[in-house]
């Protein structure tokens, strides 16, 4: 009888083991990637540095990074696009998001057992602030090129006279990612910031910046269509960034592709008071690429929260995570919608929420 209670012991844990290893097993981190967006609301300013009236001293700015990386962390983000990162200079520019990497892999190391990031910063025509990316050092996922776009005239608007520029310029990185089944996929990531609706009294178009806005986002598909995309047919593309337009907004259809700049120039699309495309053609073109949020939003209001950004007390969604249609499957869950989310509360921070959004690796064709 002595015998047969190890024998019993053994037989109940096999059947345990077996249980376990024959329920469904989740995407694990490694089989997925999560991309995210962040707007850093002036990382690394000081009080005497930034217009801003909000207080900075080296106290708070402690704090802001902790709750910045708080965010990283909780979303397990792999890959940031990271906006507004102060520095009239790229040095101080690089210091600022290096103080940022540090905190997020403390916090990766006492919550995930230890993720190592990587920062980089591009060029602008801002005097203040650019846009930069935090990437995870880990297997599998490799920068292989780096894009600046500071000084890249905007497409022609005949309303305007003069050549435009991009104010801070979008900033790429061309990842190559091994993929379970031993192939890699290539993918390129843009960080991209449109001009706000700051200062709009000075706007000769009376639309907040909503023309100009749309001017850069014909800009941004162009960069991806006509270089990007020429240049590396086989990658996937993830744009990631503070657009300034809520999601029914003209600039925001232009960047989809479901309405164009031309549309605007040649007056058959005007801006109206709500900042929407008004347009004798009524119907918009099929769009170019997908704005994840945006698309939840619409199909799934009640899961993901109201917006990114909160203003006297109304929720916008000027943030967004867009992507080419090769690109989209890979980021759906089982039941059809997106998997993605908000992280983070208004001002702990910053003004807006970090965005995030999980896509698998497998290959697309």
């Amino acid at each position: 009888m002595e015998l047969l209670k190890p024998l019993f012991c053994l037989a109940i844990v096999g059947v345990i083991v077996g249980f376990i290893f024959s329920q469904p097993v989740a995407a694990s981190e490694e089989e997925s990637l999560v991309f995210c967006s962040l707007n850093a609301d002036n990382l690394g300013a000081t009080k005497k540095s930034t217009r801003k009236k909000s207080k900075r001293s080296r106290n708070s700015e402690k704090k802001k990074l902790e709750h910045l990386a708080r965010r990283i962390s909780q979303a397990k983000c792999d890959i940031v696009a990271v906006q507004e990162v102060y520095g009239p200079s790229a040095v101080e520019a690089a210091r600022n998001l290096r103080k940022l990497e540090l905190i997020v892999e403390e916090h990766s190391a006492e919550e995930f057992g230890g993720k190592k990031f990587k920062s980089f910063t591009g060029e602008t025509l801002d005097r203040r602030i650019r846009n930069g990316f935090l990437v995870a050092e880990q297997d599998g996922l490799e920068v292989i090129e780096k894009f600046n776009f500071a000084k890249r005239p905007l497409p022609r608007d005949l309303l305007f006279s003069r050549l435009g520029y991009f104010s801070r310029g979008p900033f790429g990185l061309l990842f190559e990612v091994a993929l379970p089944s031993g192939e890699t996929q290539q993918i390129l990531a843009l960080s991209i910031h449109l001009k706000s609706k700051s200062g709009a009294f000075k706007d000769p178009t009376q639309t907040k910046f909503e023309r100009l806005r749309v001017q850069m986002a014909q800009g941004v598909r162009e960069i991806v269509s006509k270089e990007l995309s020429q240049r590396f047919p086989e990658a996937l593309v993830v744009i990631a960034g503070d657009l300034n337009s809520e999601r029914s907004d003209a600039a925001s259809k232009v960047l989809e592709g479901s309405r164009s700049l031309s549309e605007f120039s040649k007056g058959q699309c005007r801006i109206d008071t709500e900042l929407e495309a008004s347009c004798s053609k009524q119907s918009e073109m099929p769009p170019k690429l997908t704005r994840l949020f945006a698309a939840e939003l619409e199909a799934w209001p009640e899961q993901i929260g109201k917006g990114s950004y909160k203003y006297k007390g109304r929720h916008y969604l000027i943030d967004e995570i867009i992507v080419s249609p090769r690109a989209a499957p890979l980021f759906r869950e089982s039941d059809g919608s997106y998997d993605l989310g908000f992280e983070g509360k208004f001002y702990r921070g910053s003004d807006h929420k970090l965005l995030w959004a999980r896509m698998a690796l497998k290959k697309t064709f």
